[in-house]
């Protein structure tokens, strides 16, 4: 799931600086009523800024394309990890990038992901477990630390600039 971010400002002159300008914070929550099909939450709070004069609405992908970067730290991820599946066991997990676009735009991002690419093509071997997890705990484990392994790399990669 893309991660968004978007503050929303008056944009016509003839609204005063007195005006709130208001920001969306979007949280996960679960459904609270029968009547409620979303599972999200909006929160809306007010605050005073008359310096703001533009909207920037940001999505992965919008103001920079980074989807080859977070194939990237998923690659270096594996390789850090040494995951290897059972159906390629020779050497650590490597997304192709015709591969990682279609797995991309099939199931999304994070977690969902690798879930869905391990279920599917066996559950690994790492560093982290010498034999492929078996329970739902060591799975979730597995995929936490590879994934919290591959957000950190991932900032790596946009702080270098490369």
């Amino acid at each position: 799931m893309a991660s968004c971010s978007m503050p929303l400002l008056p944009l016509s002159p003839a609204l005063s600086s007195s005006n709130p300008i208001f920001s969306l914070r979007i949280s996960n929550t679960t459904r609270t009523s029968s009547l409620s099909y979303s599972s999200r939450s909006l929160s809306v709070s007010a605050s005073s800024s008359p310096s703001l004069q533009a909207i920037i609405f940001d999505c992965d992908g919008v103001i920079l394309e980074s989807e080859h970067l977070h194939r990237q730290a998923y690659n270096d991820a594996f390789s850090q990890f040494n995951v290897r599946c059972p159906s390629s066991s020779s050497q650590p997990l490597n997304w192709g990038l015709e591969f990682y676009d279609e797995l991309q735009n099939r199931i999304g991002g994070g977690k969902p992901k690798m879930r869905w690419y391990f279920k599917e093509h066996g559950w690994p071997s790492s560093t982290i477990f010498q034999a492929p997890p078996e329970d739902d705990d060591a799975k979730a484990k597995l995929i936490d630390t590879i994934q919290d392994w591959k957000t950190e790399r991932y900032k790596e990669i946009i702080k270098s600039g490369t």
